[in-house]
């Protein structure tokens, strides 16, 4: 009985000091109330045959005719041992405590996702940053370094053949960096142009694209002349500075489709001005460019015209190209238009020297023969009543308009006097004093009577 009260006493503290920990985790009361019962049970059953508790506990044995203590005896040192109950007790205590204190799962896996994205991020830093350096603000290495570099870029050229002729001129742009600057340049190359480009020194792999944007240099012009016949403005085509040649092998037929003219032939068609093209193009591309002005012209001046004696704006051009050729002074060109639409309405020849020279053709050597004048050629307007087939030279703007708006008067002559000037007439009396007077009178030269 002394074992069992020394254990319950035992039991009794150990259950009051652990009784927090105990109620924190329901697996301790159930393991705590188990060990208990055993304990219990097993001191209660131990008899006096000597046997001992299997708590360890030691059981002080009685001689005969001793008397009984009532009194508790105290354990010593060597006594004390510690019930089987009460070491289960205190590990299942120190594992609960244990667990308490263990940091959670989750915890654990957030602070490790943390720590993979903070790497992540700076991977990423180190990353954009080299890129940004790469593309905006390391230099293209440049075989000559403090001059530009010039770079023609041709027709049909592929992105591919641009990156390889930048480095044949000596700049050393790679692919992988090209094609990030243009990801990541604000200006979106869409397109490249033929032409020749300067680059500076020192362009970056995204000033090299922002060069390709803003297009080639124009480097070179031509003229046509106001005036000029067709054979003279495809010479100046052929002729032209660094023009690629694409329509000398080009029959008339074929350049009127490749420029789609409708049309019997290419004069009149190509505007007089001067044009501008970067080195490389096409003449092909320079003429489409003069043709299409042309017929913005036209259609203008067709969409303006007044009172004219015309029916299509093709007869319009026609009529332009004689009003150019036989003006000499601007301020005439609409009395000049007068003339010939007056009559045209009296069908009457237009008599006119300049269609009759470009009938002639290239052969003319200056120096219009009665001969010609008698010589019957589609183009002969001393012999047809009525427009030559073609026009016979590049109008201007200023006569496209005139010929589509004529002077309200009644001249059916005009001279030249000279000085660039004409003297206009209502009839014949009047007109071949004025040829009396303007020409006749003149140095033998070469003479011209216009509208006679």
């Amino acid at each position: 009985m002394i074992e069992f009260d020394f254990q319950g006493s035992i039991i009794k503290d150990m259950t009051q000091n652990d009784k927090d920990t105990a109620n924190q985790t329901q697996v301790t009361d159930d393991v705590n109330a188990s060990v208990s019962d055993k304990t219990l049970s097993t001191s209660s059953t131990t008899t006096d045959t000597g046997d001992q508790p299997i708590t360890g506990a030691k059981v002080p044995t009685q001689k005969a005719n001793e008397s009984v203590s009532t009194e508790p005896t105290k354990p010593t040192a060597t006594d004390q041992s510690v019930p089987i109950s009460l070491l289960m007790r205190r590990r299942t205590t120190l594992v609960s405590i244990f667990r308490l204190r263990a940091p959670p799962k989750s915890v654990v896996g957030t602070a490790i996702m943390a720590g993979v994205l903070a790497l992540m991020g700076l991977a990423g830093y180190g990353a954009y940053w080299e890129v940004n350096q790469r593309v905006f603000e390391r230099p293209v290495a440049s075989a000559t370094p403090d001059a530009p570099v010039m770079v023609t870029i041709q027709e049909g050229d592929s992105a591919r053949r641009v990156m390889e002729r930048l480095r044949t001129a000596g700049l050393d742009a790679d692919d992988l960096t090209m094609r990030l600057a243009v990801k990541l340049a604000p200006n979106k190359l869409s397109r490249i142009h033929t032409g020749t480009y300067r680059f500076e020194p020192g362009l970056t792999p995204a000033g090299i694209l922002q060069t390709l944007a803003k297009g080639p240099l124009v480097d070179q012009q031509l003229r046509i002349p106001d005036g000029a016949p067709i054979w003279e403005v495809l010479a100046i085509f052929k002729n032209a500075t660094v023009l690629k040649q694409t329509t000398a092998t080009m029959t008339p037929e074929a350049l009127r489709a490749a420029l789609e003219i409708d049309a019997p032939s290419l004069e009149g068609w190509f505007a007089p001005d001067t044009y501008h093209y970067m080195s490389g193009s096409t003449d092909l591309a320079v003429m489409k460019k003069a043709v299409a002005k042309q017929k913005a012209l036209l259609d203008r001046a067709w969409a303006q015209r007044g009172n004219a004696e015309l029916k299509t704006p093709y007869e319009a051009l026609i009529l332009a190209s004689i009003i150019e050729k036989e003006t000499g002074l601007a301020t005439d060109r609409h009395q000049i238009s007068s003339v010939f639409h007056n009559r045209l309405k009296l069908k009457m020849p237009l008599q006119t020297d300049p269609t009759v020279i470009y009938g002639i053709g290239e052969k003319f050597n200056g120096n219009l023969t009665r001969k010609d004048l008698q010589t019957a050629t589609p183009y002969n307007t001393y012999k047809i009543p009525a427009l030559p087939p073609t026009p016979i030279a590049m109008p201007s703007w200023a006569s496209i308009e005139a010929a589509v708006n004529p002077a309200d008067t009644k001249y059916l002559y005009f001279v030249s006097r000279g000085d660039g000037s004409s003297q206009f007439s209502t009839n014949l009396k009047a007109h071949n004093r004025a040829v009396r007077q303007y020409i006749l009178s003149r140095p033998k030269t070469t003479t011209k009577t216009e509208g006679q």
